[in-house]
């Protein structure tokens, strides 16, 4: 009698681990799966185009009637999805006062490009740090 108890027991054992161990896969599996979906939808790269659009919207200073009052000189792209756009306004044609404007693409899903820090010159690591900056971005911010 006391055997067949052991067994019994050893026996809901073992499928109850076996239920956690194939629970626990399967969300690993699902969270890939949705972080995977997430870093699809941000494009591999955005247009220059896209970038000013973005700029002109969400920073109501570089725009005039919703049209930009700046140039992109460059844009650096330090990691997947965060851009460091370079730019003068559109009467400085001897280029001598530059701004700098950091986006991160969030993917369509999320609200796209937005505008993280800026316009501006001087990125401190305190402000870079404040806003979430990863490092690689805010070295690169620095330069």
């Amino acid at each position: 009698m006391n055997r067949k108890r052991l067994i019994i027991i050893a026996t809901c054992t073992v499928l109850l681990v076996g239920a956690l161990v194939a629970y626990y896969f399967i969300n690993q599996a699902n969270q890939a799966k949705q972080q995977s979906q997430e870093e699809s939808s941000i494009p591999a790269n955005r247009s220059n185009n896209e970038l000013t659009l973005a700029i002109a919207a969400q920073a109501p200073e570089l725009a005039d009637n919703g049209q930009p009052v700046f140039v992109i000189d460059s844009v650096k792209k330090p990691l997947a999805g965060w851009y460091i756009v370079t730019m003068y306004q559109k009467d400085d044609p001897g280029k001598t006062n530059p701004a700098r404007i950091l986006l991160q693409d969030r993917g369509s899903n999320k609200g796209g490009l937005q505008v993280v820090m800026g316009p501006g010159t001087a990125f401190p690591d305190e402000e870079t740090k404040a806003y979430g900056i990863p490092e690689p971005v805010a070295k690169e911010l620095d330069k």
